[in-house]
């Protein structure tokens, strides 16, 4: 099951921190993880917002033997840690339908490894925060494994122009 290609089309390219997707597998990969152990960290440069409710984890799949389908949208609860940097994870209400999805695909995982595909995506609906990002500003995403705090990257220093063109930047709602 491919469950990285959202954050490699986030991305648009292939910067993916291994140690960090290593450390997440340790604990059993997306489909095995405990959701309300794992936190997204978002370093936003100057003059780029997420409003509340703007980051959504949709998690797809689809076993093709028996032509089933099963995707689920989860809104990502946020704040700012003390460092600064914003605070993303599955809010504790739909921390059970997440862990009922997770074990429904792990079943069709089981069954039909061959037959089973799916996909982990976060859709992100950003704001400018007075003249918005500089065209050089640049962001990094680090997860957090519960119980170590440490976070650990994601992505590091990618140009915001990789994720959102000129136009999109430029026409950036303000927040």
């Amino acid at each position: 099951m491919t469950v990285w290609s959202g954050i490699l089309a986030l991305a648009g390219c292939n910067v993916l921190d291994n140690g960090t997707l290593a450390q997440i597998d340790a604990v059993g990969g997306p489909l095995n993880a405990d959701p309300s152990r794992i936190e997204i960290l978002v370093d936003l440069p100057p003059g780029l917002g997420i409003p509340e409710g703007a980051a959504v984890m949709n998690v797809s799949a689809v076993r093709n033997d028996i032509g089933a389908r099963n995707d689920a949208s989860y809104v990502l609860e946020q704040g700012t840690r003390d460092d600064g940097l914003r605070r993303f994870r599955v809010a504790p209400g739909d921390i059970d339908r997440l862990r009922a999805q997770q074990s429904l695909l792990r079943e069709w995982e089981t069954e039909a490894p061959d037959r089973t595909e799916g996909s982990l995506t976060v859709d992100v609906t950003g704001c400018a925060i007075g003249a918005g990002p500089q065209p050089t500003a640049s962001l990094s995403i680090f997860a957090v494994v519960l119980p170590n705090p440490t976070p650990r990257p994601l992505l590091r220093g990618v140009p915001v122009s990789q994720i959102m063109d000129a136009t999109d930047q430029r026409e950036l709602p303000a927040c």
